[in-house]
C-alpha cells in the first residue's frame, strides 16, 4: 500500500471511529438517564453521527484490514501501529478519567461531587460513567487484540517498536504521576493529624477521599504499563534494551525526583537556619516532609532500575555508560544548588555591609546557606565516583574520560563560569571608565557583587578547566600507547596517494608511530605477506582481500596473506570500475581518510567500528536549539546576579515606592501647604534617586548617563516637583529593624496587597508563608450567605485557609435573615480557630466588613443604638462576633466582584448547599 493511501485510510478510520464512539456514548446516556431530559436535538444529532460515521469507519477499516492481510509489510507498517496504539490511547485516557469519577462518586469524593455533570444524583452518575466505561473498554480491547495479532505475525522493530514504547511509557508516566501525587498528599494528611493545628478538624479532610481515588486509579495504571515495559526490556529484543525513549523516561524521572527532594530539603534546612538566626519559623514541616519522602522514593526506585538495567546490559562499556549518565545528572543538580547558594550568600554579605543585617537578609542567608548544605553532598558524592572512574587506568578509564556526557557536564559549567566572568568584567570596567569620565563613582554593592560573582565563577572555571586538561593529558598518553601496541600496516594500490594521506592523518593523531604505506607493486609479494602476518591491524582498500583486485595488482599471495593474518582488518569502500557498494555512501578521499582514522581510534579503544555520519539539517537544527537552551539556562542562573549589578530592580515595587512618597507629599500640600517634612524610607531605590541621581537626571533632561530615558520618569518628575514645594529631609532606615513607623508602613502595604487578591489567584506553593514575623499564624477566612426570603430559610458557608491547609464549614436555620446568617457564619468561623491568629477576613457584604471594622465600636459607645436612636438589629449576633474575634488580630476586608478571592465563591456554594439541607 502506498504511504499516501495508508495515511488516508487510517486518518479517516480514526476520525470516524472517535466521532461514532462518543455519539454512541452520548445517545446511551440520554436514553438511560431520565434526569438529563434531553431535547430532541440531543437525540437526533448522535443518531445522525452514528448512521453516517459507522459505515464510513467500517468501510475504511475493513479496507485497511484486507490490505494488511495480503502482505506482511502492510501489517507491520509503522503508520498502522501508530493508528492502533493512538486509538487505544484515545480510548484508555477517557476510560481512566471515567473510572476516577465513578469511584469518586461511589466513595463520595468531594472534588468529584463538585464537578458532577448536570447535577446528577449518585445513582445516575454511576450509570453515566458505566456506559462510557463499557463502550470505551470494548473498543480498547478490540484494538488491543488486533495489535497483538499483528505482533505475532510481524515482530515490532524500528518505528513500530517506538510507537509501542511511546504508548507504554506514556501511560506509565501518567500512572506514576498520579500515584506519587496521591502518596504525597495522603502522607501530608496523616502528618496533619498529629501536632498543633491552627484550624480545628472535626473529620477527615475533604481532599482525603479524592487522593484515595487517585491512588486506586493511578497505581494499577502505573503497575500495568511499567511491568509491560519491564517485560519488553527483559525480552529477546536488543533494540528494547538500547531504547533512548526508555532512558529518557528513567533519567527524566530521576531528575524530577532528585530536584524535588533537594529543593524541598533545602526548605527544611532553611527553617532550622532561620531559628538559629533569630527569625520566627515559617511554613510547616508537615507540608514539605511528604514531598521529600515521595520524591526521594521516586528517585531511589528509578536509580535502582537504572543500576539493574546496567547490570543486564551485557557489555562493560554499556553498563558504565548507563551509570555515568546517572552520576553526572545527579552531580549537575547538586552543583547547581551549591553555586546558587554560594552566590546568594555572597550577595547577602555584600548587601549587609551597605544596608545592615536585617531580618530580610537573615532570611535570604538561611535559604542560600541551606542550598549549600543540601547541594554539597548531592554534588560531591556522585562526582567523586565519576572522577575516580575517569582517572582509572585501562579501557574503563579511557571510556569514562571520552564519554560525551562527561564532556557536556564539564563544558556546561565551564560555559556558565565564562559567561559570568565576562559579564562581571564588562560591568566592572564600565563602572570604572564611567567614573573616570566624570560620572558618579561606583557603589560598594555594585562592585562587590561583580567581584564576588567573578571569584566564584573563576573558581568553577579553574577547577573544571583543570579536570579537562587532566583528561586530555591522560587520554593522549593512553591513545599513544594503544596505537603503538596496535602495530598498524597500511596497504594501498595504484599511485599510493590514499595510503600516504592516511599515514599522515594517523601521524597527526599520534605522532611517533613511524608508519610507511605498503604499496602493492613496489615491494615484493613475499615482503608484504610477511609484514601482514606480523601486523595487529591491517588497513587498506577492499580490493586487497580479492585475488586479482585493482585490475590484477592484488596477487593471490597478498590476498591470502590478508585473509590468513590474525590481525584485525579494516577494509575501506573505495571506488572501483564496475563495482558498487549497497548501503554505503559515496565519499571522497578526504572523507574516507577521516572515517578510517576514526575507525582506528575505535579499534584501539576496543570499541565496535561505527560510522560517523555528517550532520544533516535536522541535527544542525537540534544543535542550534540545544545551544539556545543552554544560553537560556545560563541566563536563568546568572540573570539575578546581572540584574542586581545593573540596578534592574522590580519595576512595580519601584513605582509603588515612588507613588507612596508622592501621594503623602501631595496630601500635605492639599491640607496644610508648604511645611517641614521628615521622610523615612528603607527603599534604596528611592533614597539614591533623591539624594544622588535626580539632580544629574534633571541636568541631562531626564536621561541616564548612558543616554536612555529614566525609568518611571513621570513619577520622578511629580516627586521632584512635590519636594520643591516643601522643606523635605530624607532619612534612611534599615528594613525590618524595628522602626515603628516603618514597620507600620509595611503592615499597611501588606494589607493593601492582600485586599487586591484576584479571583484566580495562583495556588500556594509548599512551604508558603503561614506565620507573621513575630510567629503568629496567618489565616484567611471567606464567608458568604444564601437565603430564601419567602421561606425565611438561610445558610452560611465559610472557607478557612492557612498555607495549603483548608477547612470548610457551613450551617443553616429557619426563621432568619441574610444579615443574621452572615454574622453567625463569621463568628462560627472564628470559633474554629484553636489559637490566637492573624486573620484576614473577606466578605462581599458591606454590612459585615464595615460593621465589624468600624460601626460596631460606635454602636457600643451609644449603648447599641444607631445614629437615629433606634436599636441595632442583630445585637446578640454582633456581641457573639465580638467575643469570638477578641483573641485574634482581625482585618476585615470588603471583597469586590472583580478582585474577590477564589475561596469566596466556594463559600457561596457551601451556603447554597446549607439552605437546601
Amino acid at each position: 500500500m502506498s504511504t499516501v493511501r495508508r495515511w488516508y485510510i487510517y486518518l479517516v478510520s480514526a476520525i470516524s471511529l472517535q466521532a461514532t464512539t462518543w455519539a454512541v456514548i452520548a445517545l446511551l446516556r440520554n436514553l438511560f438517564i431520565s434526569r438529563l431530559n434531553p431535547p430532541p436535538a440531543a437525540i437526533a444529532f448522535p443518531i445522525a453521527v452514528i448512521i453516517i460515521g459507522l459505515p464510513v469507519f467500517l468501510a475504511h477499516w475493513l479496507w485497511g484490514q484486507r490490505l494488511a492481510g495480503r502482505t506482511a509489510d502492510e501489517r507491520g507498517a509503522t503508520l498502522r501501529r501508530f493508528y492502533l496504539y493512538g486509538t487505544m490511547a484515545a480510548f484508555l485516557a477517557p476510560f481512566a478519567a471515567n473510572a476516577f469519577d465513578l469511584i469518586g462518586a461511589l466513595l463520595q469524593a468531594k472534588s468529584v461531587l463538585d464537578r458532577r455533570p448536570y447535577g446528577l444524583t449518585t445513582g445516575d452518575a454511576i450509570v453515566y460513567h458505566l456506559l462510557a466505561l463499557f463502550i470505551l473498554g470494548v473498543l480498547w480491547f478490540y484494538h488491543h487484540r488486533v495489535a497483538a495479532e499483528d505482533a505475532k505475525t510481524i515482530p515490532k522493530a524500528g518505528g513500530a517498536a517506538t510507537v509501542r514504547r511511546l504508548y507504554v511509557l506514556g501511560f506509565s508516566t501518567s500512572g506514576l504521576a498520579m500515584t506519587v501525587a496521591a502518596i504525597i498528599l495522603l502522607l501530608r494528611w496523616i502528618l496533619f493529624q498529629f501536632g498543633g493545628d491552627v484550624i480545628r478538624y472535626n473529620g477527615p479532610d475533604v481532599g482525603l477521599t479524592t487522593e484515595i481515588v487517585r491512588l486506586i486509579v493511578g497505581a494499577p495504571l502505573w503497575l500495568t504499563f511499567w511491568r509491560w515495559a519491564q517485560r519488553l526490556f527483559d525480552g529477546p529484543s536488543e533494540e528494547e534494551r538500547e531504547s533512548a525513549l526508555r532512558k529518557f523516561y528513567l533519567y527524566g524521572t530521576v531528575f524530577i525526583g532528585a530536584l524535588g527532594a533537594v529543593s524541598n530539603g533545602t526548605g527544611i534546612l532553611a527553617g532550622f537556619l532561620r531559628r538559629l538566626l533569630g527569625l520566627s519559623p515559617e511554613g510547616d514541616i508537615r507540608m514539605v516532609l511528604p514531598v521529600i519522602v515521595g520524591m526521594g522514593v521516586l528517585w531511589a526506585y528509578h536509580a535502582f532500575v537504572i543500576r539493574d538495567d546496567a547490570a543486564k546490559a551485557g557489555e562493560a562499556a554499556r553498563q558504565a555508560g548507563v551509570r555515568r549518565l546517572y552520576l553526572y545528572l545527579v552531580a549537575g543538580i547538586g552543583l547547581s544548588a551549591l553555586l546558587a547558594g554560594l552566590s546568594g550568600d555572597a550577595s547577602v554579605l555584600i548587601r549587609a555591609l551597605d544596608e545592615g543585617f536585617g531580618s530580610g537578609l537573615r532570611d535570604e542567608l538561611a535559604w542560600f546557606t541551606a542550598a549549600i548544605i543540601a547541594g554539597l553532598p548531592v554534588w560531591i558524592l556522585p562526582w567523586r565516583q565519576a572522577q575516580t572512574r575517569a582517572i582509572a587506568p585501562g579501557p574503563a578509564g579511557d571510556g569514562a574520560r571520552a564519554s560525551t556526557v562527561r564532556k557536556i557536564y564539564l563544558y556546561f559549567f565551564l560555559f556558565i563560569a565564562t559567561m559570568t566572568v565576562l559579564s562581571s568584567a564588562v560591568f566592572i570596567l564600565f563602572e570604572v571608565l564611567s567614573w573616570l569620565l566624570g560620572a558618579d563613582p561606583p557603589t560598594l554593592s555594585n562592585l562587590g557583587h561583580s567581584i564576588a560573582f567573578s571569584v566564584i565563577a573563576v573558581g568553577v572555571w579553574v577547577y573544571h578547566g583543570f579536570i579537562l586538561r587532566g583528561d586530555h593529558k591522560l587520554s593522549e598518553q593512553a591513545q599513544v600507547t594503544r596505537m603503538e601496541d596496535l602495530d598498524i600496516a597500511v596497504v594501498d594500490v595504484g599511485d599510493g596517494r590514499f595510503g600516504r594521506a592516511l599515514v599522515e592523518a594517523l601521524e597527526r593523531e599520534s605522532p611517533g608511530l613511524g608508519l610507511e604505506p605498503l604499496l602493492l607493486g613496489q615491494s615484493s609479494d613475499e615482503e608484504i605477506a610477511t609484514r601482514l602476518i606480523l601486523a595487529g591491524l591491517i588497513i587498506g582498500p577492499w580490493m586487497i582481500a580479492v585475488p586479482g583486485g585493482a585490475r590484477g595488482a592484488v596477487s593471490l599471495v597478498v590476498s591470502q596473506a590478508v585473509m590468513n593474518s590474525p590481525a584485525r582488518k579494516l577494509l575501506l569502500p573505495t571506488r572501483a570500475p564496475e563495482w558498487d557498494w549497497a548501503g554505503v555512501e559515496r565519499w571522497d578521499a578526504d572523507a574516507l581518510v577521516r572515517q578510517a582514522v576514526r575507525a582506528v581510534r575505535q579499534t584501539a579503544a576496543g570499541e565496535d567500528v561505527r560510522l560517523a555520519r555528517p550532520l544533516g539539517a535536522g541535527a544542525v537544527v537540534a544543535i542550534i536549539a540545544g545551544a539556545l537552551f543552554l544560553l537560556l539556562v545560563a541566563l536563568t542562573l546568572i540573570g539575578p546576579a546581572i540584574g542586581s549589578l545593573f540596578n534592574d530592580l522590580d519595576t512595580t515595587n519601584n513605582q509603588m515606592e515612588l507613588y507612596a512618597a508622592a501621594a503623602a507629599l501631595a496630601l500635605l500640600e492639599g491640607l496644610v501647604g508648604r511645611c517641614r517634612v521628615n521622610v523615612h524610607t528603607d527603599s534604596r531605590y528611592l533614597r539614591l534617586g533623591i539624594t544622588e541621581w535626580i539632580n544629574a537626571w534633571v541636568q541631562r533632561d531626564w536621561r541616564t548617563r548612558g543616554g536612555q530615558l529614566v525609568k518611571n520618569q513621570d513619577l520622578w518628575r511629580l516627586l521632584h516637583r512635590l519636594t520643591q514645594a516643601h522643606d523635605v529631609t530624607w532619612h534612611w532606615v534599615k528594613g525590618h529593624a524595628g522602626h515603628p513607623l516603618n514597620e507600620r508602613a509595611d503592615c499597611l502595604a501588606t494589607e493593601a496587597r492582600r485586599a487586591l487578591l484576584h479571583l484566580h489567584r495562583p495556588q500556594r506553593e509548599a512551604g508558603a508563608r503561614t506565620f507573621t514575623d513575630d510567629g503568629q499564624p496567618v489565616v484567611e477566612i471567606c464567608v458568604k450567605v444564601s437565603c430564601r426570603g419567602a421561606e425565611k430559610r438561610g445558610g452560611w458557608g465559610a472557607v478557612l485557609r492557612t498555607g495549603e491547609h483548608v477547612k470548610t464549614i457551613s450551617g443553616g436555620e429557619l426563621g432568619t435573615t441574610a444579615n443574621a446568617m452572615l454574622i453567625r457564619g463569621a463568628a462560627e468561623a472564628l470559633r474554629t480557630l484553636t489559637k490566637p491568629c492573624r486573620v484576614i477576613f473577606y466578605s462581599d457584604a458591606k454590612y459585615l466588613a464595615k460593621g465589624a471594622s468600624s460601626w460596631v465600636t460606635k454602636w457600643e459607645a451609644r449603648g447599641w443604638r444607631t445614629k437615629s436612636g433606634k436599636p441595632v438589629a442583630n445585637q446578640s449576633e454582633w456581641e457573639s462576633l465580638i467575643e469570638a474575634s477578641r483573641p485574634h488580630d482581625v482585618a476585615w476586608l470588603l471583597a469586590r466582584e472583580d478582585d474577590a478571592p477564589a475561596d469566596l465563591a466556594q463559600a457561596g456554594e457551601l451556603a447554597a448547599e446549607a439552605v437546601e439541607q
